[in-house]
């Protein structure tokens, strides 16, 4: 019987890339930083919060601590579902887990997982931004809900979608 070898260096991007590549870590730390700031300031601005410019620098480095938090969630639910689940029961790894290696989009399962697993980080974003972040903040219980919201739908790992297979 041949023994499956596994390479962890193309598992999910960005993530292990990251892992692959640390100095990519120095890309991805402002940029997510940037992404985190203007999403926080455009749903202030949207909603005409009078008192942003007080309650974003106070808060914006902690939604971006917990929104990498919240990745690694993913990162760690996806890395069981395809290696670990993978070793203990093999033919899941043959059912989903090497789409979910290299390209979601070859397998329905597997890209239902990947949707699963984004919406999961995208709820972890909600819930650590509403319960660690904007809990004491002075807003609104709408302005919260609808800041948090907007974190969550558009700081989602999308990029989790991206096929590895492309960069390897």
């Amino acid at each position: 019987m041949k023994k499956r070898t596994y390479k962890l260096y193309n598992v999910f991007f960005p993530v292990w890339l990251l892992f692959a590549h640390p100095l990519l870590i120095a890309a991805a730390l402002p940029i997510n930083l940037a992404v985190d700031f203007f999403v926080v300031f455009i749903a202030f601005k949207a909603m005409k919060i009078e008192n942003a410019a007080e309650i974003l620098p106070k808060k914006i480095f902690r939604t971006w601590g917990l929104g990498f938090a919240a990745d690694a969630i993913g990162a760690a639910v996806l890395f069981f579902l395809s290696v670990i689940l993978g070793e203990i029961a093999p033919k899941t790894y043959e059912l989903f887990g090497h789409a979910l290696f290299l390209n979601p989009f070859s397998s329905p399962l597997a890209l239902v997982i990947m949707i699963l697993v984004v919406a999961l980080v995208g709820v972890l974003i909600y819930f650590f931004n509403a319960s660690y972040v904007f809990h004491d903040a002075p807003l609104t219980p709408r302005e919260r809900h609808r800041t948090c919201l907007a974190l969550a739908i558009a700081t989602a790992p999308y990029l989790f979608f991206l096929p590895t297979a492309w960069f390897i």
